[in-house]
C-alpha cells in the first residue's frame, strides 16, 4: 500500500513538473519570437507571466527533489521537456544579449557620436564665437 501511495505522489509531481516546463517553454518560445522580430516591448510584457511560471516550476522541482531519490529520476517526458527548456533558455539568452547590444549601440550613437549642436559664427560685435545657442539677432555662420 505504501508503494502505491509513493507512486501516486511521484506521478502527481511528475505531472506538475511537466506542466511547469511546458508552460515556461511556451512563454520562452513567444518571447524568442518577439526578440527575433525586434518587438522588444511585447517581449518585456511577458516578463511577469514568465516569472510566475518559473516560480511554479521551481516549487514543483523542489517538491520532486524530496520525493525522488537519485536512482529514480523523473519520467522520460520530463527529461525531454527539461532538454527543450535548456535549449530555449540558451537561445533566449543569446537573443537578449543581442537586443541589449543593439540598444547600447543606439544609446552610444545618440549620446557620444552625434555632433554637438554648436555653431561657429561672427556675432554683431564682429568677434568669432562658438555657441550652443546663438545670441543676438545678427549672426553670420562661418560655414556658409
Amino acid at each position: 500500500m505504501k508503494n502505491k501511495n509513493i507512486q501516486k505522489v511521484r506521478n502527481r509531481i511528475n505531472a506538475r513538473i511537466l506542466r511547469g516546463f511546458r508552460s515556461v517553454c511556451a512563454i520562452l518560445e513567444k518571447e524568442n519570437a518577439f526578440l527575433i522580430a525586434g518587438q522588444l516591448q511585447e517581449s518585456s510584457n511577458l516578463l511577469s507571466a514568465k516569472q510566475k511560471e518559473i516560480a511554479c516550476l521551481e516549487e514543483a522541482l523542489t517538491d520532486g527533489k524530496d520525493v525522488f531519490s537519485s536512482d529514480e529520476g523523473f519520467s522520460s517526458e520530463v527529461e525531454a521537456e527539461a532538454k527543450r527548456f535548456a535549449s530555449l533558455v540558451q537561445t533566449n539568452h543569446k537573443l537578449l544579449e543581442g537586443a541589449i547590444e543593439v540598444q547600447n549601440a543606439i544609446i552610444r550613437l545618440i549620446v557620444t557620436e552625434l555632433p554637438q549642436q554648436t555653431h561657429s559664427c561672427y556675432v554683431a560685435s564682429g568677434q568669432y564665437v562658438e555657441h550652443s545657442a546663438i545670441q543676438g539677432a545678427l549672426a553670420v555662420r562661418s560655414d556658409v
